[in-house]
């Protein structure tokens, strides 16, 4: 459904709004788009956990249209607006519904306030799978995300590019074709290939970017272990990827407004004032030449370990859900 979901996205208000939520006293729905627009009845407590605001609606629309082949259509350009529109305005209603929310991020508080014009009852950091450690040798510069735009690993590779040091760049997706082209020498991992194999030619200045693909899980842990410091510069709603890095004493370069900036603060990890080239260039030299304490980054992201999670979530829920009792 992935491939699809932007074609799909008019028909999932109604996919939300006819679900049959009767049978339960309290709905939790997740939600960065559509969730938080299931209909409850006024005697059902309905909590949003929100990961943001509809992305394409709000905050990224100019982004979504640029890089949307029917927006370059005149026809479909056309139907394709007045979709967007029709779907802005539902997302206000939408967002009127909770009865309460709890953001991931202060700064999806900070959205969530601006956007929706409603308060959040409280932040609760995503949960984060702690990695297991290997005592190896750090020698990779690291980025591991989904190929989108809004992720910025277009400026990490530039910057790189400017420094003349070699990336690692993990993950697949639609903004790949343009990332591999904008990189001035490129090594293509092969679809057999194992991770080490490919990787084993790999200097910190060789000035060459490497495409791995999609990872799993085991090639994750064993990258992230092997890393200098990991890429991660976009302005992100929270940002799982660096707290799994710091589980490793692993530290990053973070965009200073996003989620996980948060948690990771400028003690514990190299912060970026914007996501432009020249502004990582800056960061990842500067990263490159701290020293850095394991144990502090690793504590840092036990503090966003499953168990602590849902410690907070249910405590938030259960307050909140005494107070719309009572009728505060």
């Amino acid at each position: 459904m992935r491939s699809h979901h932007r074609a799909l996205a008019p028909l999932l208000p109604i996919a939300f709004e006819t679900l049959d939520l009767s049978a339960h006293d309290v709905v939790i729905s997740l939600s960065a788009s559509f969730a938080k627009g299931a209909i409850t009845r006024a005697d059902q407590f309905h909590l949003c956990y929100i990961c943001t605001p509809t992305r394409f609606l709000t905050t990224h629309t100019d982004e979504y249209t640029q890089h949307s082949g029917a927006f370059r259509v005149p026809g479909l350009s056309y139907l394709g607006k007045k979709t967007l529109g029709y779907l802005s305005q539902w997302d206000q209603v939408a967002a009127s519904r909770p009865d309460s929310y709890l953001a991931i991020s202060n700064l999806v508080a900070q959205r969530v306030k601006h956007i929706y014009k409603r308060t959040s009852d409280g932040v609760v950091y995503p949960p984060v799978t702690l990695l297991t450690k290997e005592t190896v040798k750090k020698e990779y510069l690291a980025s591991l995300s989904r190929l989108v735009s809004y992720k910025r690993v277009d400026s990490s590779i530039l910057a790189c590019k400017q420094l003349g040091l070699g990336l690692v760049v993990a993950g697949d997706g639609p903004d790949r074709a343009r990332l591999e082209r904008l990189a001035d020498r490129v090594s293509i991992r092969h679809k057999n290939q194992s991770l080490e194999s490919f990787l084993a030619r790999y200097t910190q200045a060789d000035g060459v970017t490497y495409f791995t693909g999609i990872l799993t899980e085991h090639e994750k842990t064993w990258l992230l272990n092997r890393s200098k410091l990991f890429l991660h510069p976009g302005l992100e709603d929270f940002g799982i990827t660096p707290l799994e890095a710091a589980s490793l004493g692993v530290p990053s370069v973070l965009h200073q407004k996003s989620g996980c900036s948060e948690v990771l603060g400028k003690d514990i990890s190299q912060h970026c004032k914007e996501t432009t080239p020249s502004s990582v260039a800056d960061a990842i030299e500067k990263g490159l030449q701290r020293r850095w304490s394991t144990h502090r980054l690793q504590a840092a992201a036990k503090t966003c370990q499953k168990k602590h999670f849902e410690e907070e979530f249910i405590s938030n829920l259960e307050k909140l859900y005494q107070l719309w009792q009572s009728g505060q």
